[in-house]
Order: structure tokens, then sequence, then C-alpha cells
């Protein structure tokens, strides 16, 4: 009796009986034909499963591949990137004890396509340890309220000069968070800069508060907003608010990817709200205790 699935042949269902006659009754048959197609079912389910498996491993070992070349890819780059700029601002300091001011425009220009250039590198780099699962997080107590003030000092100069005015709401004893300083200032400084790209001559506020289990910060603009399909993937890596080939805002679409992922594997979570034309809001919650360790990548 054939076992067919999907309408092909996968095998047959063999029984046979020498001990006495008439062993195979249409009744009992009706009863084979069941049997044959549960069994071609479980058996083309079982051709699936290890067909998917083997996807999932080859498309495992690709991704770990395509992680490694990108973080060695980074390493490489970052090396001359770093002696581009240093060597930039050295010269820069040379010409300008010489008085040759004619030149300190274009090595001013080197120096900052470098360093964009660096921090570009770097958000590929980052990513790749993330989702490799190698990113390190060094877990310290936080005077939330001194690194909150040092990176409004870090972003101050960058919002104003697009005219817009940076506004601080902070909570009443803002006390410490065990967590990593180094990563939580790079999502708040990722998310003004952010705001500060999307917004001209507007108002980017940082608002922070304590409760009793987590630290809620929380960055709001009056910027461009963003539709409900735009808000849907705002996420996902290398998206851009604008992908047109003319678009006006530059980055490549890692820097809030990184900062929902920081979040998480800090035991915290970072949501959107936005509407078209009326500006957003990025909210990072973080457990005062750094909560369980989460799963980078």
């Amino acid at each position: 009796m054939p076992l067919v699935a999907r309408g092909r042949s996968i095998g047959a269902l063999y029984l046979e009986n020498n001990l006495a006659s008439g062993v195979f009754t249409d009744d009992r048959l009706e009863v084979l034909q069941v049997l044959a197609v549960q069994a071609a079912i479980a058996v083309d389910h079982a051709h699936f499963i290890r067909r998917l498996d083997a996807a999932r491993a080859s498309a495992e070992a690709a991704n770990q591949a395509k992680s490694l070349f990108l973080a060695n890819m980074s390493h490489e780059l970052r090396t001359p990137l770093n002696a581009v700029i240093g060597y930039a601002e050295i010269v820069r300091e040379d010409v300008a004890d010489a008085g040759l001011t004619e030149v300190m425009e274009d090595l001013q220009r080197i120096r900052m396509a470098g360093a964009h250039l660096l921090a570009i590198v770097t958000e590929i780099l980052d990513l790749t340890k993330i989702e490799s699962g190698t990113l390190e997080l060094d877990r310290q107590t936080i005077d939330v309220a001194a690194l909150l003030g040092d990176v409004i000092d870090v972003v101050s100069p960058e919002i104003e000069s697009k005219g817009n005015r940076l506004v601080a709401d902070h909570g009443a004893n803002l006390g410490t968070l065990f967590a990593d300083p180094i990563r939580l200032r790079q999502i708040l400084v990722n998310l003004l800069t952010n705001a500060s790209k999307f917004t001209t001559e507007g108002t980017i506020t940082l608002h922070s508060r304590r409760t009793s289990e987590e630290l809620v910060l929380a960055v709001e603009d009056t910027g461009i907003g963003m539709n409900p399909d735009q808000l849907k993937r705002i996420f996902d890596p290398f998206t851009q608010v604008d992908p047109s080939s003319t678009r006006r805002y530059g980055g490549v679409g890692l820097g809030l990817t990184i900062c929902k992922r920081l979040c998480e594997a800090m035991g915290g979570t970072l949501s959107v709200e936005s509407e078209r034309g009326a500006g957003s809001t990025f909210t990072a919650r973080l457990p005062l205790r750094g909560g369980a360790e989460a799963k980078l990548g």
C-alpha cells in the first residue's frame, strides 16, 4: 500500500501473512489505508524537520561567519582611522602654530570625516558583538545625576548647533543604578543626538525619574516624528526614516538597534511613541539592580 504525501510517493506499507488465508478483509484494508495516510504524514513531517534543522544550522553558521568577518573588518579599519584622526589633529596644531590658517579648514574636514567614519565602524563592531554574544558589560554602581550631567555637557553643543533647546527634567533623588556606565552613556548620547538630527529649532527634553524598582529615562523631541509603518521597523538594523537616495539625514540605521539591544542586555527595555509631525519619545526602563543577566544577540 503506497505512502503518498503532497501528491508524491515517499514509501510503501508492506504486510505479509503466511499463516492464514483471507486475513486482509475489506474492513481491515480500510484500517490499513488510514494507517498509511497517517504514516505518510509522519514520514513527510520528519523529512521536513530534518531539512529545517539543516537549513537552520547552515543559516547560523553563515551568520556566525558574517559576524566574525564584520568584527575583523571593523577592527582592521579602526586602527588606521584612529591614526588618520590623530595625525590630522597633530598637523592641525602644527599648522596653527605656523600661522597657516588657509589649510586649517581642510584639516578640520579631514578630522571630522575620519571621526564620522570611525563612529560608523564602531556601530558595526558593536552590533556584531551583540549578535555573536561576545559583548561584555562592566556593571558598576552609577551616580545617575552625575552621569546625566556628563551626557548633557557632551551633547549640548551639537543640539544647540541646530537651533534646538535642551531641557533637563530630572526627578528628585535619582540615586544610584547598577549598570554599565559606558553603555548607558552611549544609549543616552545616541538617543539625544538622534533626536537633534530630526529636530530643527525645537525642544529636546531629557526626562528622568526613579521608582522603587527601575530608572526611567525618556528623550522627547518636537521633530518630524514617524508614521505607523516607520514605528514598526524603527529598531530593525539598517532602517532609515528616509531611505531615499536623496535622503537628508545621515547615519546607517544601527544606533537605535544597538540602544535597544543594550537596554535589554542590562535587563531593561526601550520603547518609542511617535506621531508624524508631532515629534517622538524614546523611553528606556532599567532595573535599579541590573536585573537578570540577559542574553545578547
